[in-house]
């Protein structure tokens, strides 16, 4: 596998070519991106004041605890949809991540399997987690929240690049960065808004997975500056 410093035949600058480039921006300019005339800033506009909301949230089940504050406890349950959904991507990013491991050739500055497992198996306890609190909330976790439809969309790219087969140990682990970036702030959001929502039992294990999520955005941090300074 080549590495992706590795000087090739890159022809996407336009820099070389500079009365080609010419060419091309003239031409660019004949035709109008919108030719009836309307904006593109107009059009967005038009666009989200007629926009319905990405989506609605489910129904609780008739053994809901009733007594806590609705509005609260929607938006708690519309992040611990995103979250669940997150930890479920966190999962399959770190088994994306062994196959690429197992399938390249050693490096020493390569995280270990053993290493990359564990976080593996500590996100799918989030995941238990997150969805046994749901549950106890009296609401569906296999439903998909506003929320949860949002960050499955932004950890589409995520996840596009960490299957790609052609990413270095590296550049996957860059992506992983943001992921672990975005975690961390999740999980700190959303303990505070279970304060008084959720048993204390439970906010004690989220806060423990927030401890396993800094320790994890660490390693990631230490493993990619290991494969680029190196």
């Amino acid at each position: 596998m080549k590495s992706e410093s590795e000087i090739g035949t890159n022809l996407t600058g336009i820099g070389t070519s500079p009365q080609m480039a010419k060419a091309m921006i003239e031409a660019s300019q004949e035709v109008p991106a919108f030719p009836d005339g309307i904006a593109a800033a107009e059009l967005r506009v038009h666009y989200i004041q007629e926009a319905e909301p990405i989506g609605t949230m489910p129904p609780l089940s008739d053994d809901a605890d009733m007594t806590l504050d609705a509005e609260r406890t929607a938006t708690l349950l519309d992040k611990l949809g995103e979250r669940l959904a997150f930890e479920r991507t966190g999962a399959r990013l770190y088994e994306l991540l062994m196959t690429k491991l197992e399938a390249l050739p050693d490096d020493p500055n390569n995280p270990s399997i053993d290493d990359v497992q564990r976080i593996h198996d500590e996100e799918l306890a989030h995941f238990d987690l997150v969805a046994r609190v749901i549950d106890e909330l009296g609401a569906d976790p296999t439903a998909v929240t506003p929320s949860a439809d949002l960050v499955a969309v932004m950890a589409s790219g995520i996840l596009q690049v960490v299957s790609d087969p052609r990413t270095s140990v590296a550049q996957s682990l860059q992506a992983m960065l943001v992921a672990e970036l975005t975690d961390n702030d999740g999980w700190q959001l959303l303990i505070e808004l279970s304060t008084d929502l959720v048993p204390t039992e439970a906010l004690d294990e989220m806060r423990q997975a927030l401890a396993n999520e800094k320790e994890h955005l660490e390693d990631v941090r230490a493993w990619l500056s290991d494969l680029i300074v190196s």
